[in-house]
């Protein structure tokens, strides 16, 4: 059966190169679209881990003035069971000066543990010490950013760099350049995400004039009930203060998964956009087939008249829209592939297929080839061999 529709579909080769065109573009938006937006959740997603949003984050209430976080509030978080560790945060957005260069940054307060909380890698020198926590020592951690930004290459260790602070410049030599897993996404939103400047947070609260801290950032235990422990902490500290709701432990693990679920919907919704045209190529298999159910009217007459049933004619034509839609929708999946696998090679990117999406677009292929090529198979098969041959 199938070897006789690829026959018939070969006899008209123009018209069915057409066709098959049109699900081949149809099936290329899909996966075009749908890879597209599953790549940069996966980018965003591994970018948000390695920032730390894998972390639990305590911090004081706007509309609490006080209490403040302190030393002994991280003693007491990591004596609270299946915490892994604490670490104070603090934070200022400000300007660095390297080079002459004057850039726009975060500049994070961190202590030695920041390699485990945050993802914190040294991609050239050193991270920040227990030393330096202890010495209140004038150094910084950049990231590759800024260097490349300032002197056009990534090490830039021992060089000097100003960051504002509490009103005023303060200077620190640099003492290791990070890759903090958020160099690809700055690239990507240059403008959106600003660049990062890391010094121990014990500096920072002697320039900036402050004792507290902003947040405390917990790594919990895995495999452990974190909903509870977060509670825990939560409590316990209110507790301490023998306040309600004076501060606030949040899961941002969490809230990872709530963008996860609003980030999959707008790759379903753009990949349903995308399918619409996937629907309307459907269209151009009716025709085809209507025009090759008018071409074949005498052969139709004659199989009938030997004793062809309708079924077996019916059969015969949804075979070919079948097999149409499905070459044209296997076509469309290969080459868009082949592209966007040349697009991650020539840019260096990494690309993430969604499979499942591509595993509908298929099953897709085929409903649309079975809708749209009824009508056109039941007209054949309720054709009467007595007017078909005339």
């Amino acid at each position: 059966m199938f070897l006789k529709s690829i026959k018939n579909i070969l006899c008209n080769k123009s018209r069915s190169m057409l066709t098959m065109v049109g699900i081949c573009i149809g099936a290329m938006s899909v996966v075009i679209i749908s890879t597209i937006s599953a790549t940069g959740t996966n980018e965003v997603n591994s970018q948000l881990i390695n920032m730390g949003i894998d972390s639990v984050m305590v911090q004081v209430n706007k509309n609490v003035d006080d209490v403040v976080l302190s030393d002994e509030d991280i003693d007491e978080i990591k004596n609270i069971s299946g915490v892994k560790d604490a670490m104070p945060l603090m934070s200022s957005i400000t300007q660095s000066y390297l080079l002459n260069y004057t850039v726009d940054c975060v500049a994070w307060g961190i202590d030695k543990s920041a390699d485990e909380l945050i993802s914190l890698k040294a991609k050239y020198g050193r991270l920040i010490t227990n030393h330096d926590i202890l010495s209140n020592s004038k150094v910084a951690v950049i990231d590759e950013n800024i260097a490349l930004q300032s002197y056009g290459r990534g090490n830039v260790v021992g060089k000097k760099v100003r960051i504002f602070l509490g009103g005023t410049f303060h200077e620190y030599e640099i003492v290791g350049v990070a890759e903090s897993g958020i160099t690809n996404l700055q690239s990507i939103l240059s403008n959106i995400v600003p660049s990062f400047v890391y010094i121990p947070y014990s500096t920072m609260q002697m320039d900036t004039g402050r004792k507290n801290f902003d947040q405390i950032a917990v790594k919990l235990k895995p495999s452990e009930d974190n909903e509870q422990i977060i509670s825990t902490v939560e409590s316990h500290l209110n507790n301490i203060y023998n306040k309600e709701n004076a501060i606030s432990a949040y899961n941002l693990l969490q809230q990872k998964g709530q963008l996860e679920s609003i980030m999959d919907m707008i790759t379903i919704v753009l990949s349903s956009i995308a399918g619409i045209s996937l629907v309307v190529s459907g269209l151009s298999v009716m025709t085809a087939m209507l025009a090759s159910v008018s071409e074949r009217r005498r052969e139709i007459g004659i199989k009938k008249s030997i004793g062809a049933k309708n079924s077996d004619i019916y059969k015969e034509f949804i075979s070919e829209s079948l097999i149409l839609s499905l070459t044209g929708s296997a076509v469309g999946i290969a080459f868009s592939i082949l592209f966007l696998k040349l697009i991650a090679f020539f840019f260096r990117i990494s690309i993430v297929f969604d499979w499942q999406i591509i595993m509908i677009l298929i099953v897709s292929s085929a409903v649309v080839g079975i809708i749209f090529g009824a009508y056109p198979a039941r007209k054949a098969a309720k054709m009467e061999p007595v007017k078909a041959l005339h």
